[in-house]
């Protein structure tokens, strides 16, 4: 019964409830699905990169806790990578998984900043203590 490509089986976050659970603190983990290199160009704030293609192979190191709640995005609406990992997350048991289907392209439109790295590898877990 799944709807193959067409992301209607994953959550979805708008971008005020995105800001609300950043700016408030939220014990959020927020994963660009895009490739390195577009990652480093800018990502949004405090997001850990996990390419699409990579999410089975890092997800167990990267995110142990299958309980936490997890926001992946990529570029903009037009871009299925991070509803595909989504979708990848939940069937090895990830329970609170959502797609931010705006992505970056959204992000910049609302007037928000991205940030650049110089990483070259995914990002170590964020500890939300």
């Amino acid at each position: 019964m799944r709807e193959e490509g067409s992301g209607a089986d994953v959550k979805k976050v708008s971008l005020n409830e995105l800001k609300t659970k950043l700016d408030g603190g939220s014990a959020v983990i927020l994963i660009e699905t895009l490739s390195p290199d577009e990652y480093k160009r800018g990502h949004l704030p405090g997001a850990v990169n996990i390419p699409s293609n990579q999410i089975a192979e890092l997800s167990g190191s990267v995110l142990p806790d299958k309980s936490a709640e997890i926001v992946l995005y990529c570029s903009g609406p037009k871009c299925h990578a991070s509803e595909n990992a989504a979708r990848e997350l939940e069937q090895v048991g990830y329970s609170n998984i959502s797609v931010y289907a705006e992505g970056k392209e959204g992000w910049l439109k609302a007037g928000m900043q991205l940030e650049a790295s110089n990483e070259t590898e995914p990002a170590p877990l964020i500890n939300h203590d």
